[in-house]
């Protein structure tokens, strides 16, 4: 299976989409915890809240004058990582 994917330090995680799971003719059983990948039985992982920030990039330059305040469009990532126990590998 190929899946084309982004590569940004903003994703902690692979994402794979609706349409990829339907192509693939993955089974989801979220009661169970389990994801079938054809014969492949791929057991879900619970993550905890994603309530803190790690970053925030401001998305474009701007400049806030002593005593002000100004909206400022920015970028948030999430910080909750934790390193597993095991090393991960993908085989083509």
């Amino acid at each position: 299976m190929t899946a084309d994917v982004s590569v940004s330090p903003a994703i902690d995680e692979l994402l794979l989409g609706s349409d990829w799971l339907e192509q693939n003719k993955c089974k989801w059983d979220f009661s169970a915890g389990t994801v079938y990948i054809g014969d492949l039985l791929i057991r879900t992982h619970w993550k905890g809240s994603l309530d803190v920030s790690r970053r925030v990039f401001v998305s474009e330059h701007c400049v806030v004058p002593p005593r002000h305040e100004a909206n400022v469009e920015v970028r948030v990532v999430c910080d909750n990582l934790s390193c597993p126990a095991t090393e991960w590998a993908v085989e083509p």
